[in-house]
This record gives C-alpha cells, sequence and structure tokens, in this order.
C-alpha cells in the first residue's frame, strides 16, 4: 500500500505541477460570464435591475480533461524509453513476438499523442481560439491509434495465443486511454458551447477590463 501511494505521489507531481501552473482553468481567457441581476433603488419610478457579471473559468469537464491529459501525456518520456529498449530486444530476435513487433510500430504514433494530450491539457485551460481544436484532435488521435493497436494485438493473440500475457497491460492502457479521450472530445464541445454563451451575451467591455485586470 505505501508502494502504491509514494508511486501516485511520483507521477502527480508534474500533472500537478502543469495544472496549477496554467491557473486551473481560471485565467482571464475566460472571461466574465453573467451572475445574475442585482435590483436598485426602490418603488414603481426608482427600481431597476443592473446585470453583474463575474470571472469566468473551465467547465468542470474541461479541468478534468486537462489535468488527465498531463497524466497520460507524460508517458512520452517514459514511453520513448521503452520504445527504444524495446526496439533493441526486437532486433535482437530475428522471430520475436508478434506482439512484441506491434507494440514497437505503435510507438511513433503512442508518443504523438501524448505530446498532442499535453498540448491540448495545457491550451484547454487557457481557453482561447485553439483550445477546442487541440482537444478535437488529441482526441481523435487517441482513439485511433489505441483501436488500432488493440485490433492489431488481437490478430497477435489470435495468431499466438501463448502471447496473452504480452497484450494484457496494453490492452488495458488502451481501454483508459480511450475512455479520457472521450472525456477530451467532451472538453471541447464545452469549450465551444461556452465560448457560444458569452458571444450570445457578452460582458460590457469596461467590465471585463476591470475584472480581468484584477481591479473589480
Amino acid at each position: 500500500m505505501t508502494v502504491l501511494v509514494i508511486l501516485l505521489f511520483i507521477v502527480s507531481i508534474i500533472p500537478s505541477a502543469l495544472y496549477f501552473g496554467q491557473g486551473r482553468g481560471r485565467g482571464p481567457g475566460w472571461g466574465l460570464i453573467a451572475a445574475g441581476e442585482e435590483k436598485l433603488g426602490q418603488g414603481a419610478y426608482r427600481e431597476t435591475h443592473v446585470a453583474r457579471w463575474k470571472r469566468g473559468a473551465a467547465p468542470p469537464v474541461v479541468r478534468v480533461a486537462a489535468l488527465s491529459s498531463f497524466f497520460l501525456g507524460q508517458m512520452v518520456l517514459p514511453g520513448a524509453l521503452a520504445a527504444f529498449v524495446g526496439l533493441l530486444a526486437v532486433f535482437g530476435e530475428r522471430h520475436g513476438p508478434a506482439a512484441l513487433w506491434v507494440l514497437e510500430l505503435s510507438a511513433p504514433t503512442g508518443l504523438v499523442v501524448a505530446v498532442l494530450l499535453l498540448s491540448a491539457g495545457w491550451t484547454m485551460l487557457e481557453s482561447g481560439s485553439q483550445a477546442a481544436f487541440k482537444a478535437r484532435r488529441a482526441g481523435k488521435w487517441a482513439i485511433l491509434h489505441n483501436v488500432v493497436l488493440v485490433a492489431a494485438l488481437g490478430f497477435a493473440v489470435a495468431a499466438d495465443p501463448r502471447e496473452i500475457d504480452t497484450v494484457i497491460l496494453p490492452c488495458i492502457y488502451a481501454a483508459v486511454s480511450i475512455a479520457q479521450a472521450v472525456v477530451v472530445l467532451g472538453a471541447a464541445r464545452a469549450i465551444e458551447a461556452y465560448d457560444q454563451a458569452r458571444k450570445e451575451d457578452p460582458a460590457p467591455v469596461h467590465e471585463e477590463i476591470v475584472a480581468l485586470a484584477g481591479l473589480g
């Protein structure tokens, strides 16, 4: 149990640093959003309603998608090392296991997915015009890569059932990655909906300037 806690702490260092370093999705890119109305004055002729605004923030699904993207994206370094070691093992045998060949051939696109997740996670938290695009791109790449990988590993096991032990962990990781990619795609939709809502009900320019300058 202690080992698992220590391991979880270690793998959380980089994602936490990136998540908090990017302001947890509370940066100026999220602008202001409507916070209801306030009634001012009394009487039939003096009463008026004034719109109130508050600092915007990333929707919960965006925060979850970004943080999980950092967790999976950080695998780019150990993934590259594992791919290099595996490459030596594969070329060290003339007839290496088919599953190992599949894993090695999938390594380049796996590293691309990791880099895209890191980029998408960072951009999602800061909002902006590229946030939804990068999130959707990373999610689609992750799903495509993992679906092809699982299918190829399935063929490898069908050809040689003894390789089942080799593919269990990669298939579990692929399932986790696909599930995370679905969350990232949901975050892309949430970002687009958020941006659309701000366009339809924009805050006054002077309100945004004061609030985002930290004066309001």
